[in-house]
């Protein structure tokens, strides 16, 4: 699940028409930091630079009520086979 991928501690946008919003990170490889080995005093020096994604977040409950889960499956299979131009980061697993 995405909980055990990424942290954060701000939320954008709590409800409305397309989800939750926050700014965050990937966690850590143990799972629970969500610093990911990153340097502490860069981090301080640097406040919340670490949270650089921000990502949108629906459930497959809400998808599914907005008969819009095949069309997201469909849209997230055709995205993930684009090869991506240059200067365009790779997909982050």
């Amino acid at each position: 699940k995405i909980f055990d991928l990424y942290y954060w501690e701000e939320i954008l946008q709590q409800e409305g028409d397309g989800g939750k919003v926050v700014v965050c990170r990937p966690k850590g490889k143990d799972g629970k930091d969500g610093k990911d080995g990153q340097d502490d005093e860069a981090e301080e020096k640097n406040g919340r630079a670490s949270f650089r994604f921000v990502m949108k977040i629906k459930s497959k409950e809400a998808l599914r009520q907005d008969m819009h889960e095949e069309q997201f499956v469909r849209a997230q299979l055709r995205l993930l086979n684009l090869k991506a131009p240059p200067g365009v980061i790779q997909l982050q697993e």
